[in-house]
């Protein structure tokens, strides 16, 4: 397996934590050249608490300024910034640009994103989309992450689990399209860990499926408690 192409949905919380690591890890690991960052949003003051950014990002869209710092660490690389939310029709468009005749090329889509609506849309357009595509779906509260992911394959084939299944916010979600957690989090900057952690799981779940290894569907961290738990069966392609 390698990946073609990588994209990032979400460059604040979890995805500014991951988007540097992940480029790298993808370039040394399956020679990946083009990655594409996505974000509506901007960042502000109160981001300083728990993203990773600096003080020349403010006001800065999300997905511009982590290209920005990505250009001198990854100079060989092809970055893309798109800054604005991203919906069906404009992944589709994205995931037909790179489509490869290439049965082991896949395409890698994290949706480092915090509301469910949007990663129900999203899942939907990959399961209809004639692309070998890996999804990862990162996310937290404030002392818990977790991270679940999944293949659907050209014919439409979710592998091992699709995330309906495990997910009942997923797959029927009540909130609105591009809720953010952003109030709620303000004073808590202890989602630093779970920001991070997120971010080294998903990092964690890529290589090993780089490696050739089906790792856990589900895993989940408590920081309070400190105990990691998993979802699924541990075996050797």
């Amino acid at each position: 397996m390698h990946i073609t192409v990588s994209y990032l949905v979400g460059c604040g919380g979890t995805g500014s934590h991951l988007a540097l690591p992940l480029a790298q890890l993808l370039r040394f690991q399956s020679g990946t050249r083009d990655f594409v960052f996505f974000d509506g949003d901007k960042y502000e003051s109160n981001n300083f608490t728990r993203q990773v950014m600096s003080s020349a990002d403010l006001d800065k869209n999300k997905a511009i300024a982590t290209v920005d710092r990505l250009q001198d660490c990854l100079p060989t690389a092809d970055l893309h910034a798109v800054g604005k939310y991203l919906d069906p029709a404009l992944l589709q468009s994205w995931l037909s640009q790179y489509d490869s005749s290439d049965e082991d090329g896949w395409q890698l889509l994290v949706l480092a994103v915090d509301n469910d609506y949007t990663r129900h849309e999203l899942i939907k357009c990959v399961d209809n989309a004639p692309q070998n595509v890996i999804v990862l779906l990162p996310g937290n509260g404030y002392h818990t992450s977790n991270v679940l992911w999944y293949m659907s394959d050209k014919n439409g084939q979710a592998l091992p689990v699709h995330p309906f299944d495990l997910a009942a916010n997923w797959s029927k979600p009540q909130d609105r399209p591009r809720y953010s957690c952003q109030y709620e989090a303000d004073s808590s900057p202890q989602l630093i860990v779970a920001n991070a952690s997120a971010a080294f799981f998903t990092l964690s779940i890529v290589r090993a499926l780089l490696d050739g290894r089906v790792p856990p569907c589900v895993l989940n961290y408590d920081d309070d408690k400190q105990v990691l738990t998993h979802e699924g069966v541990l075996q050797t392609c």
